[in-house]
């Protein structure tokens, strides 16, 4: 099975990372390392360009959520957010009955400023992605954010997908106290299956939205393998490159084929359509061909979300997806 429906990094991770994970394997008798998370900490603020103090870690970035939920019951807090977009953060926030309000996106896919300003007050979180998943686009500019703090208790951008962008507003954070960036290690750092993530805050923001998080919530072995990453940026940086081209090769193969529709995105992934074809029947088409992508649903009703793979894997995708008649 290829599996090209959850936008992981389809490379291991640099080899920095195992010789640090075999350094502090020996400590796993111990809850914490702190020499570990300090020096993370300290690796994180270089590579950001941010102060420490504003730099925090989390066990994967939808475990953000699972926080910021209990921040939001304990203020009695209301969630705004602006579909089509990243579905497990509303459904952590609305299965335990936290007011939940959609806001969609524009016909071009971008944030309705206007209706979002009109719409916020100090009872209500939004949460923006930047660039947009499933869309794959930018969905807002910096310059509008500061508007948006005004009139939301907090504001939550959602920076996954930085690598891949270069999109971010992480400046704003020493600006303005009631804005979290939130980043993973998930996608161009190639850990996916470390869950480790963080978010640049204000440090008395983060006081609020983290009083319920257990001490130890991180591995040993998580912290070890994201400081090993951060010591190879050479290799993040390549494989973000890489997969950049392997989409473009991609992209342009998919134009070629008439009844294929295809959207290029700022991420690790595209979005396709085959006429005639709702998004579930084509991933059941591809599923059996032994290819899993991700069928979307709403306005994106007839698309499938491939993320981009290998070069062996693509083309076996682009085999795949001429066969479907």
């Amino acid at each position: 099975m290829i599996i090209l429906s959850r936008n992981e990094c389809p490379f291991p991770p640099s080899n920095t990372v195992l010789p640090k994970i075999k350094k502090y394997v020996i400590s796993l008798n111990r809850y914490e390392v702190p020499e570990l998370s300090e020096s993370l900490i300290t690796k994180l603020s270089d590579y950001v360009g941010i102060s420490e103090g504003y730099v925090h870690l989390v066990p994967g970035s939808e475990a953000f959520f699972v926080y910021l939920r209990e921040y939001m019951l304990m203020e009695h807090l209301h969630f705004v957010f602006s579909s089509p977009t990243f579905v497990p953060a509303q459904e952590d926030l609305s299965v335990v009955g936290i007011k939940t309000y959609d806001i969609p996106l524009t016909k071009c896919f971008k944030l309705d400023y206007a209706r979002l300003k009109s719409f916020g007050d100090k009872k209500k979180v939004l949460y923006i992605i930047n660039p947009n998943n499933p869309t794959g686009n930018k969905v807002i500019g910096c310059k509008l954010i500061p508007r948006l703090l005004q009139h939301y208790k907090l504001v939550v951008l959602d920076e996954a997908y930085y690598e891949f962008s270069s999109l971010t507003c992480k400046n704003l954070v020493h600006e303005y106290p009631n804005i979290i960036i939130l980043r993973t290690f998930s996608k161009a750092f190639c850990l996916a299956g470390a869950r480790i993530g963080y978010f640049l805050a204000e440090p008395e923001l983060t006081k609020a939205v983290m009083r319920t998080a257990r001490k130890y919530d991180i591995s040993i072995l998580s912290l070890s393998a994201a400081l090993g990453a951060l010591e190879s940026i050479d290799y993040m940086n390549h494989v973000v490159e890489k997969i950049k081209r392997i989409k473009e090769y991609v992209v342009e193969a998919i134009s070629r084929i008439s009844d294929i529709q295809v959207l290029d995105t700022l991420c690790n992934f595209i979005l396709i359509k085959k006429e005639g074809y709702s998004s579930t029947r084509l991933s059941n088409e591809l599923l059996k061909h032994g290819i899993m992508v991700k069928p979307l649903q709403g306005r994106l009703n007839e698309y499938v979300r491939v993320s981009i793979g290998t070069e062996k894997e693509m083309r076996e995708f682009l085999s795949a997806i001429k066969k479907i008649r």
